[in-house]
């Protein structure tokens, strides 16, 4: 049991890479009003958990549930990996949002691992505004949850939470000598705890989800913050080729 632990533990590690083109600031979201609770599930755009199992791509989930957030469109994180330089060795979750070209909208399951690229969808994007807030405080995060849907952070992990079947989590849960940290998207709330969704299947968790007690940056929840300000401007590839030619 603790060869699996230790084995989940390692295959969950993200390493950050270097962000993109974005806008990074100290959230000043104060005063906004937003209800007590709010659970973004109930809104039928949060899809079910991926498994990551052996690929560190927690990022490329956390972004692909922006986006169908955004769009009401599947987006595929195995697609994500297997048509670009996103690789299984963890990343970051703004540089995907702010990846220019093509988008990766199709239903497909994750396999784990990098395949071949066969897709043939034409859906094309100019550009992203994602924004990277750091330090959130507890009631601007829920601020931003409340306007901006699904955002995504990056919480501490250790062998409790490997385990982790209900209930709400507090920092006892993800305290470890040396952390790793896990990209996730925090799809709702109440007055107690952040409702989070993984990318450990939906036989972890609570159905793939877990609660975290709120607090100041319990489990790293809000000491970072990406997500999206607006749409995606979408287009298909006939409409950007008469842009190119314009």
């Amino acid at each position: 049991m603790i060869i699996v632990l230790s084995l989940l533990l390692l295959l969950s590690q993200e390493v950050f890479g270097k962000d993109l083109n974005f806008y990074i600031h100290n959230s000043q979201y104060r005063n906004y009003p937003s209800p007590l609770s709010y659970d973004l599930r109930k809104s039928g755009l949060i899809s079910s958990p991926i498994q990551q199992a052996k690929c560190g791509a927690c990022y490329l989930s956390a972004a692909s549930t922006i986006l169908e957030y955004w769009t009401a469109l599947p987006f595929s994180a195995q697609t994500m990996l297997e048509c670009s330089d996103f690789t299984c060795s963890g990343g970051m979750v703004s540089e995907v949002l702010n990846t220019r070209g093509a988008l990766w909208v199709e239903k497909k399951g994750f396999k784990g691992f990098k395949d071949k690229c066969l897709t043939t969808k034409d859906l094309y994007t100019t550009g992203l505004s994602v924004i990277v807030d750091l330090k959130v405080s507890d009631q601007n995060l829920q601020h931003l949850v409340w306007k901006y849907g699904p955002v995504a952070t990056y919480m501490y992990l250790n062998n409790k939470m490997a385990k982790y079947k209900g209930g709400v989590l507090d920092s006892t849960d993800c305290t470890a000598q040396r952390p790793i940290l896990h990209a996730v998207n925090i799809v709702g709330y109440t007055p107690d705890y952040w409702i989070i969704k993984s990318s450990w299947g939906t036989q972890w968790g609570v159905g793939g989800f877990a609660y975290v007690r709120r607090g100041y940056f319990i489990c790293n929840i809000g000491a970072r913050v990406d997500y999206l300000q607006e749409p995606p401007q979408l287009y298909n590839a006939a409409h950007i080729s008469l842009m190119q030619n314009a």
